[in-house]
């Protein structure tokens, strides 16, 4: 039963299961990971480096340790920006991110997390229909990278919970000191 389970137990059948579902996602479409622990955890950070850009890819889990993340994502372009990730992948961190790619199109923007009622049930099942959900945002994140629309679950993280414009006109990015909105 899901509610035998400790959040610690429940947050490592969630990495499990991306481990077998979106990694190979991820590397399909030509993203790696900055640390070699593929086997015991799942990779935080993805990045694809191409030649006038680096797209990263970074899962934000809940600092409480229960099994809900965030995906963040940026471009990034400048040549400072592309040095320091081609150099030092690992020092990336979800502050320098301008975008976030959430579970469900609402208001309140929703984590990618289990539904309670439902793990009780079938906690395996409910995991892989997040991650199979997770997956449709990698993808939507790839389309958007590659200069597509960004569908209604992103964010510009620095318009706090403001919809993503449905313009592509800038891809501004305004540091933790300089956010606008709140």
């Amino acid at each position: 039963m899901f509610f035998l389970f400790r959040s610690r137990d429940q947050k490592e059948l969630l990495k499990a299961e991306m481990r077998d579902v979106l990694a190979p996602t991820l590397q399909s479409l030509g993203f790696k990971f900055t640390s070699n622990n593929m086997r015991h955890s799942f990779p935080i950070t993805w990045f694809r480096d191409n030649t006038h850009q680096i797209d990263v890819v970074q899962f934000q889990w809940d600092k409480y340790g229960r099994p809900r993340f965030v995906i963040n994502f940026r471009p990034f372009e400048s040549q400072d920006d592309l040095v320091i990730c081609r150099e030092r992948p690992n020092s990336i961190n979800a502050e320098e991110f301008g975008f976030r790619a959430y579970m469900e199109d609402n208001r309140e923007p929703r984590w990618f997390a289990p539904d309670w009622l439902i793990g009780m049930v079938n906690p395996r099942a409910e995991f892989r229909r997040v991650v199979r959900i997770c997956r449709d945002r990698i993808r939507e994140i790839d389309g958007f990278f590659k200069g597509g629309a960004p569908s209604s679950y992103m964010r510009d993280s620095a318009t706090w919970y403001d919809k993503r414009p449905s313009v592509l006109s800038t891809l501004a990015y305004h540091p933790p000191h300089r956010r606008v909105g709140r």
